[in-house]
C-alpha cells in the first residue's frame, strides 16, 4: 500500500472472524485488537447483536479497541465479522510495516472457562508501506538583461505533487558563471548550504527533518519558494 495515496491505495482493511466451537454457551467473551500506529479508522462494519467500545471513524492508531456480544451468553455454534479499514498517512516512510494482532477469549464473573486457547490468538499480520512522491523545481528570474554590479533575483519553486511526503529530498542550484551569490531566504525550517556573498558556487538546501523522525526529511505535499539574489560581477 502507498502512504497518503487516493481511494484503496492507501487503505488496508482488517477482518476479524470470531465464532464459538463449544461444546457450551459461552459468557464473558470479548475480543480485543489495537489499531495499527500510523493509521486512522476510515470505516468500520459491527454486527448488530455486538457492541464495541474504541473502534470508532477517525480512532488513531495505537487505540485499543474491546468488542463483544451485546447477548450473554453467546450460543454456541455463533459466529461474527468485524470488519474495519484504516487509512495511512503521507508522512509514514517508506518500509514501515504495519503490524495486527486481534485475540478473542472469556472475562469476568461467571466467564465460560475455554477448554483450547491456543486459537484465541490470530497474527500478528502485517503490511508494507510503501511511498511516492512526485517531485519538480520551476526556477524564474527577475529580469531578461542585467547590467554589471546591478543584482538578479532567482526564485525556485519546489513542489511535491504526492501522494507521499518526500524523503530525503536536497534543491541544489550552480550559480551561472559571472554570477555572485549575495543572499538567499528560505522557508521556515529549511537549512542551505550557501557560497559566500561575493562568491560564485552551489547552493544546496535541504527540508526540515521531522520531528517525530528524527532521522528522516520530510518535504510534505505542497510547494514552497526558495528566493535567491546574486548580483552580476
Amino acid at each position: 500500500m502507498t502512504a497518503g495515496g487516493s481511494g484503496t491505495s492507501n487503505d488496508v482493511t482488517y477482518t476479524i472472524s470470531v465464532n464459538t466451537q463449544g461444546p457450551a454457551d459461552a459468557f464473558g467473551v470479548r475480543v480485543t485488537d489495537t489499531i495499527p500506529a500510523n493509521t486512522n479508522v476510515s470505516a468500520v462494519t459491527i454486527p448488530g447483536d455486538w457492541n464495541c467500545v474504541g473502534l470508532v471513524v477517525g480512532a488513531a492508531g495505537g487505540t485499543t479497541f474491546t468488542c463483544s456480544p451485546t447477548a450473554s451468553p453467546w450460543p454456541n455454534g455463533q459466529a461474527a465479522a468485524i470488519v474495519y479499514t484504516v487509512e495511512v498517512a503521507a508522512n509514514v516512510p517508506q518500509g514501515t510495516l504495519l503490524t495486527n494482532q486481534a485475540n478473542i477469549g472469556t472475562f469476568g464473573p461467571g466467564a465460560t472457562p475455554d477448554p483450547s486457547t491456543g486459537n484465541n490468538t490470530q497474527g500478528p499480520t502485517q503490511t508494507l508501506v510503501n511511498t511516492i512522491a512526485d517531485v519538480s523545481i520551476r526556477k524564474d528570474d527577475s529580469v531578461s538583461a542585467v547590467a554589471g554590479g546591478a543584482p538578479v533575483s532567482y526564485k525556485i519553486t519546489v513542489t511535491n505533487n504526492g501522494p507521499s511526503d518526500a524523503q530525503n529530498i536536497e534543491v541544489s542550484d550552480s550559480l551561472p558563471a559571472g554570477l555572485l551569490f549575495e543572499g538567499i531566504t528560505a522557508p521556515a525550517g529549511w537549512n542551505c548550504t550557501t557560497p559566500a556573498v561575493g562568491q560564485g558556487g552551489t547552493i544546496t538546501c535541504t527540508p526540515p527533518v521531522s520531528g517525530d523522525r528524527t532521522s528522516v526529511e520530510m518535504f510534505p505535499f505542497g510547494r514552497l519558494p526558495l528566493n535567491l539574489s546574486a548580483a552580476r560581477s
